[in-house]
């Protein structure tokens, strides 16, 4: 997502409180809902790439640009316990089943990367949403562990006012009682530190 009057960026790769930032920032600036990209307009996916941003717009060496992180085995459940989990709550939501077959966590981690276009989703945040050609070009973050406390610190040094988040994605009781890890055997959780090397290293994440 972008910011035209602050002038920042802030990729959000799945799973990390987009939908949240979004709606926060959207409260004091109405361009955040806009990419200013044509065709990738944040506003119909904000899951972007810094590539996308660094390719098509003119000026972006002006911007400030920051990521946000998560742990990746708690990134992975959530997207699984979100949209893959059978419950009522999904129902309730108005997921089709078609759309959003009943899977486990099991075969849901050990084919995440079966078609290409998962990418967008599962991609290895440094390597695919905060990269281009092999250069690491998002170098500040916030991390979704402290996702308040760094979102508003993020606020100060742009003379924002702190702003409350609230989650947006999903019904409160879908996700009261849910364990991230709760969901990985020993094997699983050696496919995700395989699989999310780079990120976990950089990062420092431990399961």
């Amino acid at each position: 997502m972008i910011s035209k009057n602050y002038r920042f960026i802030i990729i959000t790769p799945p799973r990390t409180g987009s939908k949240s930032i979004k709606h926060a920032f959207g409260t004091l600036d109405s361009t955040i809902l806009q990419s200013n990209l044509g065709k990738l307009s944040s506003s119909k996916y904000p899951h972007r790439p810094i590539r996308d941003f660094k390719l098509n717009l003119q000026n972006f060496e002006e911007y400030r640009v920051v990521g946000i992180t998560r742990n990746p085995w708690d990134r992975i459940s959530s997207y699984w316990h979100s949209f893959y989990k059978p419950d009522k709550y999904n129902i309730k939501r108005g997921i089709k089943e078609e759309r959003r077959p009943k899977i486990s966590f099991n075969d849901f981690v050990r084919t995440l990367y079966k078609h290409p276009e998962s990418l967008k989703f599962f991609g290895d945040m440094i390597n695919h949403f905060f990269s281009m050609d092999n250069e690491l070009v998002v170098k500040e973050y916030i991390r979704f562990e402290h996702l308040e406390e760094d979102f508003n610190k993020f606020c100060e040094t742009k003379d924002l006012p702190p702003i409350k988040l609230r989650q947006l994605n999903g019904c409160k009781k879908m996700w009261e009682d849910y364990d991230p890890r709760s969901v990985y055997d020993s094997e699983l959780v050696d496919i995700i530190r395989e699989r999310y090397k780079t990120e976990i290293e950089h990062f420092g994440y431990e399961f």
